[in-house]
């Protein structure tokens, strides 16, 4: 079961939202494997979102967000109580490139990856974000990355802030 709001499937398709509000979506009861993107599931496609708030979502694989082999850009969003098994906020694979900028990523909980999970040649890309207050039972308490790139960005004008975030028991 795939995007409890949304689910994009088609190599063609572009998704833009802009001022958007995504508020306790999930799928299929959070309990299966297969239960990926709580409120949003890009399988192909790309996303760009600016103002977007994605609280409370829950998923397998992705609380918020599940990603594959596509490009998803975040600005000027928040995200926060978000809870999977695979990345609280996030979770990103097949070569994903993920752009987050000027975010807020605020008490969300995973296994692994408390925000953001990142595999298979997946590219995570931060400028001017704040991470606080994430979790993870296991390891990763904002990025867990697994066989991808993470590049961190700061400029004189937007720092990356990580405050808070734990990860283990």
């Amino acid at each position: 079961t795939f995007g409890g709001a949304i689910t994009m499937l088609n190599s063609a398709t572009a998704l833009t939202l802009k001022d958007c509000d995504f508020t306790g979506n999930g799928v299929n009861g959070q309990t299966v494997t297969t239960d990926d993107g709580g409120a949003l599931y890009v399988g192909k496609g790309t996303v760009n979102a600016e103002r977007v708030t994605f609280t409370g979502n829950r998923a397998s694989n992705g609380g918020a967000v599940y990603a594959a082999g596509t490009t998803v850009a975040f600005a000027d969003s928040t995200f926060t109580g978000n809870h999977a098994t695979n990345g609280g906020v996030i979770y990103a694979k097949g070569g994903t490139t993920l752009n987050v900028e000027n975010c807020q990523v605020t008490e969300n909980t995973a296994t692994y990856g408390g925000a953001f999970h990142t595999i298979e040649g997946s590219t995570l890309n931060l400028s001017g974000s704040t991470f606080l207050k994430n979790s993870a039972t296991k390891d990763g308490g904002a990025i867990y990355n697994k066989g991808g790139v993470v590049t961190a960005e700061d400029t004189e004008t937007a720092k990356n802030v990580f405050t808070e975030n734990t990860a283990g028991n």
